[in-house]
């Protein structure tokens, strides 16, 4: 049996706390050795933010999963894997479908329904936590624009800190190259060529890098350039040194947009909320997300219709996605719905040490001892060197077994986080308000509360992280939209 298994660890520069890199990866290293597991790596991402998978690490991590080198991730929280929900249950389906599973030191986190519920249960807080907490952030950012300040990583190419004000000056050397960059953008230059130029001639970005063309996009629209501060759209014009006219920005800018209006510019990406949670209700396979006439329509087929195995017809996305949203906001409206799911909480963690075996660890214990009493009788009696030497060694057995015992009894016995029944309470009676066009609401409403979709042409039954139930009737929508359409558009 595979018990390789590496370990994953994060902190963000806003957040340091006790929960260093450090700690994490101690306490992950004694998980694996209580669980009979192997590390045979580790996956560091510091100062990073968990509200994304743009971490270089976490990225490799998910990348070397395909290679069936490992079957578990420890971290030591599941706040560290991910803060975010989204990013958090779409990666972990993307590691599961690896064959790798994540495990947490602090939750426990079954695969019953019961355990999804726990996931569902931590993913929402520690996100809701995490947006609250970057308001905070946000402030203490915008105090820092008010004065031009610097805010973190955000120096564009031409500029330097001055240490002691913290205020942009220009780099002599830098400020050639974005003078150069807009003036051949102007120009009528692509993009591809500028890049393809600058990565020939050795010269880096900001952070070192080679350029890409997203580099460049970035820089082409960057007021800074001009003299013009600007955080969270206020403008606040002359608070820093210009590198270049606002002639030539402004030509750039007509470019820009001209560009933009060109035929085969790329459509916006949509998201399609119930991935990983609709399924066929005649067939059983997913239901995914699909686009047609340029993303002029926008749907969910099922995997075995275009398969040519059932004959599911596809249903409108922001039909049923709306559905959903609404039926989650009516459950959480429903008092005795709130009090169900304080109520499983509850149960779980008076269930957690029943299902750890806490009672079979102290009987082990108890056996343990007496095997080690038992021995050290037979040793006050012995004199054979060669027989207390095998006394000694299995002594020493018996005292490593009982050091894990007494380990996994130490844990089971942890007291619960009884703060989270106050922070679930809070979050859901926040998010019984929450706006229901928002698309990150919606999501975090999906993903914390919705166990499956099962659907059907007539019907769709929400089947709740708390296993209940809600089936509702759709309305025809082949009468009302082009029933060709949606007929003949998963073949």
């Amino acid at each position: 049996m595979n018990n390789n298994c590496v370990i994953y660890a994060r902190y963000s520069s806003s957040s340091q706390d006790a929960q260093t890199i450090e700690v994490q990866v101690k306490e992950c290293y004694k998980y694996a050795e209580a669980h009979g597991l192997r590390v045979i790596d580790e996956y560091i991402d510091e100062a990073k933010t968990g509200r994304n998978d743009k971490r270089t690490s976490f990225k490799k991590m998910i990348e070397d999963s395909k290679n069936n080198t490992f079957k578990y991730v420890i971290v030591y929280k599941l706040d560290r894997f991910a803060r975010s929900m989204q990013v958090s249950i779409t990666s972990q389906a993307e590691l599961e479908k690896n064959g790798v599973e994540v495990l947490s030191t602090r939750e426990e986190l079954n695969k019953n329904a019961s355990g999804i519920f726990m996931k569902g249960i931590y993913q929402l807080v520690a996100e809701f936590y995490s947006n609250d907490y970057a308001e905070r952030i946000s402030k203490g950012l915008e105090n820092n624009a008010s004065k031009s300040l610097t805010t973190g990583n955000n120096v564009p190419l031409g500029f330097i800190t001055e240490k002691e004000t913290k205020k942009l000056i220009i780099d002599p050397i830098n400020a050639l190259v974005v003078k150069d960059i807009f003036e051949r953008y102007s120009k009528g230059e692509c993009i591809a060529s500028i890049v393809k130029d600058l990565n020939s001639k050795g010269i880096k970005t900001v952070k070192g890098k080679k350029f890409r063309q997203s580099s460049l996009d970035r820089m082409l629209i960057n007021k800074k350039y001009i003299g013009i501060y600007t955080y969270k759209g206020k403008e606040m014009p002359i608070r820093i040194p210009r590198i270049i006219s606002d002639e030539l920005f402004y030509q750039v800018q007509d470019r820009i947009a001209k560009n933009k209006k060109a035929p085969g510019h790329q459509k916006a990406f949509k998201e399609y909320l119930l991935t990983l949670k609709m399924y066929c209700g005649y067939c059983g396979e997913m239901m995914t997300g699909y686009s047609a006439k340029k993303g002029k329509y926008t749907y969910y087929g099922c995997k075995g219709k275009k398969a040519k195995k059932c004959n599911k017809l596809p249903i409108d996305k922001d039909y049923i996605e709306n559905i959903v949203v609404k039926e989650i906001k009516t459950f959480l409206n429903n008092q005795k719905n709130i009090d169900l799911i304080m109520e499983e909480l509850e149960k779980l963690a008076k269930k957690e040490r029943e299902d750890k075996g806490l009672k079979d660890y102290k009987k082990q214990l108890i056996i343990e001892k007496n095997k080690k009493d038992n021995l050290l009788d037979a040793l006050s009696t012995c004199t054979d060197e060669d027989i207390r030497k095998d006394i000694y060694e299995k002594m020493n057995d018996i005292k490593s077994h009982m050091d894990y015992i007494e380990l996994e009894i130490a844990r089971i016995e942890a007291p619960f986080d009884t703060q989270l029944f106050d922070k679930v309470n809070f979050v859901i009676k926040e998010m019984k308000d929450g706006k229901i066009n928002d698309l990150k609401f919606q999501k975090m409403l999906i993903n914390a509360f919705v166990n499956k979709v099962i659907i059907y042409d007539d019907k769709a039954v929400i089947v709740f992280l708390t296993n209940q139930k809600k089936s509702i009737k759709l309305f025809d929508l082949f009468e009302q939209t082009d029933s060709l359409f949606y007929t003949n558009m998963v073949e």
